[in-house]
């Protein structure tokens, strides 16, 4: 009986868990360059046996539990969106742009650039965005071109510096739609990038798959609530019993 209202009460934070990651992800559904969160729902031994990799055997009583893994960031690519506008710019391909954050570098598919007071390329945010030597400055108008160099009145001011990352590399999310590599891994630079200025690449979140899932996730929240309460009344019952004697 304890078993029962330890494995609902599992399925409740689990789905819980579920939920928070669905709505972080619908909340983020039209912002240019997001990439979404996964999560999968493992029971607990699975989980244990993927994180200490000691082969097949059970481990406890409680199998059926069920539990989150560690939420994973999608990497899969948005669908890319003409905007005209001559700071916007998308990736075409792997590959993150770099931003100097007041914490450190960041990495963004979110290519929306404007220039500062002082001329400098920078993100929505006011941050510096980095080319291959630093940050990049210009005196006026400024043009990216599709191989990912800069440049204003004819002269070339540098190229955006675009990095990627060796496959299965675990990115914490920072801000939205920046990410940062779990453990401190560092880029490679893309020699020869390829862009598509005036363009922006989209949210990467399915929003009809994702309220799908939300559905889902509602119904077994509800399910795990009720066989709660049964298991609940049970005990109850069993203890008024024990007391009646």
């Amino acid at each position: 009986m304890l078993r029962g209202v330890a494995i609902a009460t599992s399925q409740l934070v689990a789905q819980n868990l579920r939920l928070e990651t669905l709505a972080a992800n619908l909340a983020d559904v039209d912002t240019p360059g997001y990439r979404q969160d996964r999560i999968e729902e493992q029971t607990f031994s699975r989980l244990l046996l993927d994180r200490i990799g000691a082969g097949e055997a059970t481990i406890g009583g409680l199998d059926i539990a069920s539990v989150m893994s560690r939420p994973t960031v999608d990497l899969t690519p948005g669908p890319i969106d003409a905007t005209d506008r001559p700071l916007d710019v998308a990736i075409t391909g792997d590959g993150f742009f770099v931003v100097q954050a007041p914490d450190g570098l960041r990495y963004t598919r979110r290519g929306a650039f404007r220039l500062d007071g002082q001329g400098q390329l920078t993100s929505l945010e006011g941050w510096p965005v980095l080319g291959q030597t630093g940050p990049l400055r210009a005196a006026g108008p400024v043009s990216i071109l599709p191989t990912g160099e800069v440049t204003a009145g004819g002269q070339v001011l540098g190229r955006l510096q675009i990095v990627t990352f060796p496959p299965g590399t675990v990115f914490d999310r920072r801000d939205g739609t920046y990410l940062v590599p779990a453990g401190g891994a560092a880029g490679q630079v893309v020699a020869n990038p390829r862009l598509l200025p005036g363009h922006l690449e989209g949210s990467n979140v399915d929003l009809a798959a994702t309220m799908t899932d939300v559905i889902a996730a509602t119904r077994s929240y509800q399910a795990a609530q009720k066989a709660l309460v049964t298991e609940d009344d049970a005990l109850g019952r069993l203890i008024d019993q024990v007391n009646a004697r």
